[in-house]
């Protein structure tokens, strides 16, 4: 893709594109499970089983069926995928824009995807953020240093990516910038004009 901007847009319809294929095509992501659940069997197949001989035979029951046993396998690889990222959105419970500071201590993050906190540098970025009257969790210190950090990073909508340095927006004005700073982009979160005008430009990145 030319531009990182495009990027959580075409991660986003990516993933979308996936389920949407995979309801339609009635394929179901399986629980691990010892047992085997036969849903339906012919006549002959439940004879086989009755006398025991299911032990010895293998029931393929045509070349058709083994395809799509073969697409349903990678299908469920790829979408395992997708289930793993999304449980990574939350950690140990909380949600994206979750805020969480240590009781007697003044730091306080912001839960982002992919289940890190990113430090709110300053106030002013709070009462941007319009967050100044949302009811903080508080987590035992080692509980906070065990989670994952990422810095505090905005998407506007005109898709400028922008990370908070103190009471300041940087802009990161193109990939490599967003890339040598080792920045996630799937910790991005979006914000309005009039969040993003609140608070005060910084150099760019």
């Amino acid at each position: 893709m030319p531009e990182l901007n495009e990027r959580i847009q075409v991660q986003s319809d990516l993933n979308q594109t996936i389920e949407s294929e995979f309801s339609d095509a009635g394929i179901e992501i399986p629980f691990p499970q010892s047992d085997l659940h036969l849903r339906s069997v012919d006549a002959d197949t439940a004879a086989l089983l009755a006398a025991g001989s299911w032990k010895n035979e293998v029931f393929i029951n045509s070349n058709k069926e083994k395809k799509m046993k073969r697409t349903q396998q990678a299908l469920t690889i790829g979408l395992a995928s997708l289930f793993i990222g999304a449980a990574s959105l939350v950690h140990a419970g909380y949600g994206v824009g979750t805020i969480v500071k240590v009781d007697g201590e003044s730091a306080e993050y912001m839960m982002v995807p992919v289940g890190k906190a990113a430090h709110i540098p300053h106030p002013l970025i709070i009462q941007c953020l319009g967050i100044q009257n949302r009811t903080p969790v508080y987590v035992r210190k080692d509980e906070l240093n065990a989670m994952p950090k990422s810095a505090l990073l905005f998407k506007s909508p005109a898709g400028a990516i922008y990370v908070i340095k103190g009471d300041r927006k940087r802009h990161v004005a193109n990939q490599a910038s967003f890339q040598r700073h080792g920045f996630d982009p799937a910790s991005v979160l979006p914000m309005t004009d009039a969040q993003l005008n609140c608070i005060p430009d910084g150099p760019p990145m």
